[in-house]
Order: C-alpha cells, then structure tokens, then sequence
C-alpha cells in the first residue's frame, strides 16, 4: 500500500520515528499485511524495543509460516532477550525449511556452546560443507576453537581470513582476543588498534581496547575508556561490571559497587529469583534472608566473614552454594542452614548475592572483619592427616598450588618449570594441593591429590603445613580464612579485591602478596618467593 511504501521510504532515509509512526498506520489499515510486521519489527529492533520486535514477528509468522526470514529473525530477537531456548527453537525451524541456512547453523552453534560443544561443532562442520571458503564460516570455526583454549588454531584461521579480508573488524577483534587468552597484551593492543582505525566509535572494540589497558598496568587509560563508553547510551551491565572493578581495585568502594552488583542482571540470577531481589531500597531486618553463591567458590570462603554481622540484622539465614563447600562452611557456621545448589530453597523473604554482602551492611574497605580468620578445620582430621608419614619431617612444610581456574583468568596461572626451581631447596618439603591440571611433578614434591576429596581435608591438611605457596584461587582464600601463613602470586594486574597492594592484604592477616613486575613475567616473583622461603627454613 502507499502508506506501507511511505513507511519504507522514511526508513530508507533514516527517519526512523516517522518511518515507525507510518507503520503502525499502515498496519491499522491492513493489519494481515506480513510486510507491514516485518518491517515494524525492523523498526523497534532498531529502537533496542525487542519485546515489540518479537511481537511483531511473531504475527509475520502467523501469515506466512514458510518465510525463514522470519524465523531466523526471531530467533536473534530471543537471543537479544536472552532467552536461549527459544532462540534455538527458532534457529532449528530455519534449519527444517532449509538445511543449508549457513548463519542459522553459527548461531546454533554459538547457543548451545556452552553446555554442549560436541553438539556446538556440529553445527560448525555442516556450515563448513555447504562453504569451506565463507568468511562467516571460518570466523565461526576461530570462535570455536577460541572457546575450547584452542588459541593458536584460531589465531591460524583467522590469519588466512585476515590475508582476505584486512578490513573485517571481526577478524581483528577476535585476533586480540586470542591474544589476551594467551597473555600477548601488547599484540592484542595492536589488533584493537588496527580494528578502532576503521571503526572508532565501535563501543566493543573500545571496552577491549581498555580491558587490554587493564592488563598492562594502565589503569588511567582504561578508566577513561571505560567511563566514555558509560557516558554513551545502551551501556552493557557487563561494561559497567568492568568499570565498576576499577573504582574497586582503587578502593573506591561505593561508586565501584554501585556498578559492580549490576553484575547479577547478565547471569540467571536475576531471572531466577526476581521481585525478590534485594536493593537498595530493601529493609532486611527481621527478614528471611536466602544468601545465593553466583560466583566462584573463593568468592565464597572469601565473603563468608560478613555472615556474623547479616546475622545481626536477619531474622535468619540460608545460605545456598556450592556442594563442594558445604560441608565446612555448616561445621563453622552453625546457626545458619547450608544447602547446596541442587536442593530446593524453602521460603524466604530477600535474596541476595553474597558477594554483595558488604554494600548491603553499608560497610566499606577500611572495616573488613575477621582479617584474623574465621574458619577453623576439623580437628580429628588435623590430627590424623599430621601422623601421616609424609609429615613427618624436620624440613619447612611447604603447600604449593600453581594452576586456578585457566578459563576464567588466564593470566593468574604459571607453570610448573617455575615450581620446580622452588622445589630443588633441599631444606623444604614441598607438598602440592594441586589435584586437577596439574603436570607431572618432581618425586620430591609429594603430591596429595588421593588424599583430598572434599574442602574439609583442604582445610585439615593447610593446617599440616608451615607456608602455603599459591596463585589466586579457591585455596588462598580458605588458607587466608583459616590464618595459614601464605605467600599469594599475583600477576601484574590482578583481581580488583587485591586493590593495588604490593605487599599485605585487609582481607587476610596472614597473606604475604607477591606481584609481578611491569615486565609480566614470573621469574621476579619466583625469585622472590625462594628466598624468603630459604630464610624461614634456615631459622629452622
């Protein structure tokens, strides 16, 4: 109809609100027209409306349930609301009417990555059937291998793409990417570079370019990236969550959780838990108070010490976590109720992430509690683990822990070789609590992995041990909770609760930070590290 054209014409010039206006007219007029609702679902997705984008397409679908445009463009309308589910369905209704539908088969790979990364690539194999040579394809498959740490094999691909294709931002972005999960700051501030030459005001590619400022030290810099993009509309909550650690790391506690608990709006916390979510409008005295783990297990052991001062204010507490630490955190924390997170929640009146624990009870960095500890292990199994054989020795006792979590901070791990020069002081027995991702380790290190199999022997065997020697994870925090002697390695720019500290920690009395040097590089560290250790056991 002419008032449809009217409306296409105004879209074509980019007069997108009177392009909408005389669409929604158009539909008043011919409300069965299956153009009219794809176009005013074009329409509001550009206005980031995408519940109205969705209706719309919907209805198109109705008219004419044969037009994959339709469905492939619902499908990225769920993705846009997060809804994975449906977007999968969509993706596989394509996939029926046609099997070739190349980009239906990446995003289907992409939805299903994170639970299933057999089922991911063969969604990436079928593309790569129909057309080996399509860029999309090729960058799909670097996505792939780049999700699974497979950084050189991506990095391959995306070369030949880039010998293509010099001007595909994609290919750039992802190419830093790779090269931030290898630990290669300065190649992928490079790439970020290259890619802002040719898109500046691409809002991703700066949030990279400033977490790659992050990572070499430049926190000026990247502070200053990161709040341009805030100042922009349409900010992220994961944008926020990164400038929000900033403030953090510089101790601005306020203005830094003020963005940092935004972090629960992009997992399924929010979803899950809704009208009930604590804010800070949110009364909590007298309340039934579900304390919910959505973070990692150090987190955890680490914001357990605000519980005693929740228990203040709470009519009580449950706390949901976890299995893996359950069973410790219930023998120190008594008059609470533990359950893991398979079990169902009984009712209560507030949720709240632990994590948020210390904005909540108004509290702040220079009034952290129980720096002195606050967990204690078993005793039983203290005593039964120190009559061991293994323990028996008038050597220093040293715990060493070398590999965290690789896919959440690459950065934070080292590699054995640098261990093993600890290891040759003969006037130390060294004993790894490195259960998972450990490599093969020197006979003189004694290795207990077959003894650990719960947090309750972490516990009872650090309480073994004269010095505990690990990189920043779940075993530093519970060391530091327990007041174990601890030399803590952090890479150059490390997470934002270690703040800029060379040397001690608010969180842990008993933690001694060792940092790396502007260079990157371990070797200072480890440097460091034996030759304190040298000394406690020559005072032996």
């Amino acid at each position: 109809s002419a008032v449809y054209n009217l409306a296409s014409l105004y879209k074509t010039l980019g007069e997108n609100a009177l392009a909408l206006e005389t669409a929604l007219k158009a539909s008043k007029i011919k409300n069965n027209d299956e153009d009219v609702h794809s176009l005013l679902a074009g329409l509001y997705e550009e206005n980031n409306d995408y519940e109205n984008s969705l209706k719309e397409l919907l209805i198109a679908s109705e008219i004419n349930t044969k037009e994959v445009l339709y469905l492939y463009n619902t499908g990225v309308i769920y993705n846009k609301l997060n809804d994975k589910q449906n977007a999968i369905k969509y993706y596989k209704k394509v996939l029926e009417i046609n099997p070739n539908h190349i980009q239906a088969l990446i995003n289907l790979s992409y939805q299903v990555r994170d639970y299933d990364n057999k089922e991911s690539f063969e969604y990436i194999k079928k593309a790569y059937k129909i057309n080996r040579y399509a860029i999309n394809v090729n960058l799909a498959l670097a996505q792939y291998y780049k999700s699974i740490n497979k950084n050189i094999k991506s990095l391959n691909i995306l070369k030949k793409i880039y010998e293509k294709a010099p001007g595909n931002t994609d290919v750039l972005q992802l190419m830093a990417m790779n090269y931030m999960d290898l630990c290669k700051y300065k190649k992928a501030f490079e790439y970020y570079d290259a890619a802002l030459k040719i898109k500046p005001e691409d809002l991703s590619l700066l949030k990279g370019k400033a977490i790659t400022y992050k990572y070499l030290g430049d926190i000026k810099s990247a502070k200053k990236i990161l709040e341009y993009i805030v100042s922009q509309k349409n900010t992220n909550n994961l944008t926020l969550v990164s400038l929000g650690m900033i403030y953090l790391s510089e101790k601005n506690f306020e203005k830094g959780m003020e963005l940092y608990i935004k972090r629960s709006n992009e997992s399924k916390f929010s979803s899950i838990f809704k009208e009930k979510v604590w804010t800070k409008d949110t009364k909590i005295e007298g309340k039934s108070i579900l304390l919910y783990s959505d973070c990692g297990l150090g987190d955890t052991i680490m914001f357990l010490r605000y519980i005693p001062e929740l228990k203040k204010k709470a009519k009580e507490i449950t706390l949901q976590t976890d299995k893996e630490i359950t069973d410790i955190i219930k023998s120190n924390f008594k008059d609470i109720k533990v359950i893991s997170k398979s079990q169902d929640r009984e009712n209560y009146d507030i949720v709240m992430s632990i994590m948020n624990l210390a904005y909540v009870l108004k509290t702040d960095f220079n009034h952290i509690p129980y720096s002195s500890g606050y967990l204690t292990a078993d005793k039983e199994l203290i005593d039964k683990y120190k009559s061991l054989k293994e323990f028996k020795t008038n050597k220093l006792r040293v715990g060493i822990f070398y590999q965290g979590n690789k896919n959440v901070f690459k950065n934070r791990s080292l590699p054995y070789r640098y261990v093993k020069k600890l290891a040759e002081n003969d006037k130390i027995q060294f004993y790894s609590f490195q259960i998972n991702d450990y490599e093969k380790e020197d006979n003189s290190v004694i290795n207990l992995r077959d003894i650990i199999s719960s947090y309750q022997d972490t516990a009872a065997l650090l309480k073994c041990i004269d010095i505990l020697v690990t990189v920043d994870s779940s075993i530093a925090h519970m060391a530091g909770a327990l007041g174990i002697k601890t030399f803590l390695l952090l890479p150059y720019t490390a997470e934002w609760r270690w703040f800029n500290d060379n040397e001690n920690t608010d969180w842990y009395d008993s933690v001694k930070i060792f940092r790396q040097d502007i260079d990157l590089k371990w070797n200072s560290v480890i440097k460091k590290v034996d030759e304190e250790l040298t000394n406690y056991a020559d005072k032996r």
